[in-house]
């Protein structure tokens, strides 16, 4: 993908209680559940990384970008 991330759908967890709760098209009303791995923000002394949050916190906002112009 454009950021140089892995990803799946619905593997290794189906997930679904949270969009199936939350979510209800027919409302126009829509879920989407994002798992992210700890790797990407936590270093191994289980300290957050303030510079992998910033990065992660662009990537999510353009992925927010992404998906928004679909819908609104």
């Amino acid at each position: 993908d454009q950021f140089g991330f892995t990803y799946s759908m619905n593997t290794p967890y189906a997930g679904g209680f949270i969009t199936e709760h939350y979510g209800e098209p027919s409302k126009n009303q829509h879920a989407i559940q994002l798992e992210i791995n700890r790797n990407l923000y936590l270093q191994e002394n289980y300290k957050i990384s303030s510079k992998a949050v910033s990065e992660l916190t662009r990537v999510l906002n353009e992925i927010i970008k992404s998906v928004s112009s679909f819908c609104c």
